[in-house]
């Protein structure tokens, strides 16, 4: 009873009484993410039977067979047969097809890879070659690499490679793919594509860094390289770390300038990390000083399960990161994913994120803080970009987070954003940011054309700190639009919100073009000035309570908030802002709109309609129509 007599106080305020309802008009349909009906996923089989078998037939890294070729190995194989070594070292001097399998008498076996002479597993440079270490077909590895040096890596430096069925133990990063380089002693590769490399149905435990990691070049400084990896396939790997370690379960990254990674597939592994700050599946295209042109095309990330520690992530794709500039992600769909948090509970100051796309994040002075002029990430795109179906569970307040840059980037833009039929805990949007080290205003940024629709969010409140102020709830709805967090001239335009079910103590949606916020005595001042959110559309919502975390009783801010400016910002525009039809704690209610909200708000403006039409997408031009409810489907 006191929410409703909460709401009627509110929008007396806005406007005339609404209708006490119990549910939305019948034109909305369903809400929440059991009224979405997420697309067909097809995870492409691993192909193992495939190429010439080379049987491997002990247990060692012994070298005392021929091996000038494959023929030449199995005629003369030593005598004790043949090793994975010899077996690997054949295929690289003999280029042709092969499949790398072990002798059913050697299932349950461990080869320890850097015994003997050897410091480890000779790199896979051959191209074209299986590596099959499930002796029965049972889907589990019956073969174990370990080391004892913590050098288990199995190094892929060719396409057309499978590598499937082993467990890795003692790795510093297990499986790593790169290009051909003076750091292996072999000719620099440039403007080479590699097809067709597969990392499935592994089982690694004991990792210092990283489970797989795709990283062409880990120099320095970026190389002009050009190069193309064209179907990547990692599927139902299980990676367990402990509280040491790894830092990464999947880390897919471009640091070269000019390089491509296209239609790749991240499905159906298994990610248990428990360090506090790790992540789960990683991908940075574009990343440090003179990384450009770099581009990532086509790729699904689906059905996987991660489960990470307090302060971690559960995916994250980013473009443009730490200088890197002109950088392109374009075509990503990260479906049935689930992700949460073990270990201790998550406070206040221990909140993760359960996905993250960004574009533009952190300049140079972030890994190299000494470093004058300073670079900055420029010009990054990240678009195309589907999150459909994933359950989230307590990632602290960012369930979703999406920013176009931070830390002094400019000009940086995500585009054709789609967040639908998801179940988690809170969506944060946001154009510019400030973050790091405050080098300069993060300006011109720009996140365009988003649909948040068909979710269920449940936001909790976390324990730590209960006692939230204004900044944080403003900050903190079940769903959070900001423009400029503490940064000038940033914009969000054509945003669709419908059809949510939100179900929070903090307010339920929230609009707000800049938003100020008091910076350190050694950070240059950066106001929340100029900032536009453009055509925001809201309708068909389900807000579960009125806001109470932070939020008055008498501050007028309802279950939906619009703000154009708040704290020390101004200059802030909402324009064209659409709000109707939504039920707010049982009543078919407004939102609440400021002009300037909290200390020092001064000059911002909001401009739309709030009268009630037939529901519609208002209107669905292309790129982005929204895909699901009462505005229709579009296709993926």
């Amino acid at each position: 009873m006191r929410h409703a007599v909460g709401a009627i106080s509110v929008l007396l305020a806005i406007g005339a009484l609404p209708a006490l309802a119990d549910q939305l008009p019948a034109a909305c349909g369903g809400v929440g993410a059991k009224s979405y009906t997420p697309p067909l996923v097809t995870i492409p089989a691993v192909v193992l039977d495939r190429g010439t078998v080379i049987t491997v037939t002990n247990a060692t890294m012994a070298i005392n067979g021929d091996t000038s070729s494959v023929a030449a190995l199995v005629a003369n194989p030593g005598p004790d047969g043949i090793s994975l070594q010899e077996a690997v070292m054949a295929t690289n001097s003999d280029p042709g097809t092969w499949n790398i399998q072990f002798a059913p008498a050697l299932k349950g076996s461990t080869i320890v890879v850097d015994s003997g002479f050897a410091k480890g597993l000779t790199f896979l440079t051959g191209g074209n070659v299986t590596i099959n270490g499930d002796i029965d077909g049972g889907g589990k590895p019956d073969i174990t690499l370990t080391s004892l040096s913590g050098a288990t890596t199995i190094f892929v430096l060719s396409g057309g490679n499978t590598i499937n069925g082993l467990a890795l133990q003692n790795c510093g990063i297990c499986v790593e793919v790169q290009r051909p380089s003076a750091k292996f002693q072999l000719p620099a590769v440039t403007g080479t594509t590699f097809s067709n490399i597969t990392i499935s149905n592994l089982v690694f435990s004991n990792i210092q860094y990283a489970g797989i990691a795709f990283s062409p070049d880990d120099t320095s400084s970026a190389l002009v390289t050009g190069n193309t990896w064209d179907h990547i396939q990692i599927t139902g790997n299980t990676i367990t770390g402990s509280e040491s370690g790894p830092l990464l379960g999947i880390d897919l990254g471009l640091s070269d300038a000019g390089d491509t990674l296209q239609h790749t597939t991240i499905a159906n592994n298994n990610i248990v990390l428990p360090m506090p700050g790790a992540g789960g599946i990683s991908m940075n295209f574009g990343s440090g000083l003179g990384s450009t042109n770099n581009q990532a095309l086509d790729t699904l990330i689906a059905n996987n399960v991660i489960s990470a520690a307090p302060a971690s992530f559960g995916i994250r794709l980013a473009t443009g990161v730490g200088s890197a500039s002109a950088n392109l992600i374009d075509g990503v769909q990260v479906i049935g994913n689930q992700i949460g948090l073990i270990g201790q509970t998550a406070s206040a100051n221990e909140l993760g994120i359960g996905i993250n796309v960004v574009s533009g994040d952190a300049a140079s002075d972030d890994e190299y803080p000494s470093l004058r002029p300073i670079q900055y990430s420029e010009n990054n795109i990240a678009r195309n970009i589907d999150i459909l179906s994933n359950t989230i569970g307590e990632a602290g307040g960012f369930g979703i987070f999406a920013q176009a840059a931070c830390c002094g980037n400019s000009n940086n833009t995500i585009d054709n954003l789609s967040i639908l039929g998801n179940t988690l805990t809170g969506v944060q949007l946001m154009g510019g940011a400030s973050g790091g080290f405050f080098s300069r205003p993060s300006t011109g940024n720009r996140l365009s054309n988003v649909l948040v629709q068909a979710n269920t969010i449940h936001s909790s409140v976390l324990p730590g700190n209960p006692n939230f102020n204004l900044d944080a709830a403003v900050a903190s709805a079940g769903i959070t639009v900001i423009a400029g967090w503490a940064e000038p001239g940033n914009s969000v335009n054509r945003i669709w919100i419908a059809n949510n079910d939100v179900n929070t103590a903090f307010i339920g949606i929230g609009i707000v073009g800049g938003s100020g916020a008091g910076q350190g005595p050694a950070d240059p001042p950066s106001l929340a000035d100029n900032n536009v959110v453009a055509r925001p559309q809201i309708f068909c919502n389900q807000i579960d309570q009125l806001p109470t975390l932070g939020v008055a009783p008498g501050s007028g801010i309802n279950g939906i908030n619009v703000t154009a400016g708040f704290e020390t910002a101004s200059g802030n525009q909402v324009l064209q802002v659409r709000v109707e039809n939504n039920l707010i704690a049982g009543a078919l209610s407004d939102a609440s709109f400021f002009a300037n909200l909290g200390d020092g708000a001064s000059g911002n403006s909001i401009s739309g309609s709030r009268v009630s039409v037939p529901v519609s997408c208002d209107p669905p031009t292309p790129p982005m129509p929204p895909k699901n409810g009462p505005c229709g489907r579009r296709p993926l």
